[in-house]
């Protein structure tokens, strides 16, 4: 059925290691139609753009716009996401700042009840050990 279509229609080979160093090849799949660019000129990022087939099927021109509406759609997101990010930590500063000062508090009570306690943890664990050996031999021995 169509299930079986899209699986035997849709098979793309990966770009060698040479090229794609990633240990996942699924993200070194090239996608017909879309070529990668470089973002900037002494940039180690880069972004997607049209082939040079697609380019000369519908026109340098809409190519070119084409990519800017796709480029802005995305520069649009991530200002809208982190605008989003932002907001949200403004709204929430009060809560970071409580569980800030109760994180701080609840170490320092754990670091002095350990500082006093300590011989007693120690003896508790040699203890339950010495059981621990006593009772696992007898199971043993039965």
């Amino acid at each position: 059925g169509f299930a079986t279509v899209l699986r035997n229609s849709f098979n793309f080979t990966a770009l060698p290691k040479s090229v794609c160093p990633y240990d996942d090849a699924g993200v070194c799949v090239p996608f017909p139609g879309v070529d990668t660019q470089d973002l900037a000129a002494d940039s180690s990022y880069c972004t997607f753009g049209m082939a040079g087939e697609v380019v000369a099927a519908v026109g340098a021109a809409a190519a070119e716009v084409f990519e800017g509406v796709g480029g802005s759609a995305f520069k649009n997101a991530t200002e809208a996401s982190f605008g989003k990010w932002a907001g949200d930590f403004a709204q929430s500063l009060d809560t970071f700042i409580v569980v800030c000062v109760l994180s701080f508090v609840i170490g320092l009570v754990f670091l002095v009840l350990l500082r006093l306690l300590v011989g007693v943890c120690v003896w508790i664990a040699v203890l339950l050990s010495v059981l621990a050996f006593v009772v696992g031999g007898y199971l043993v021995f039965i």
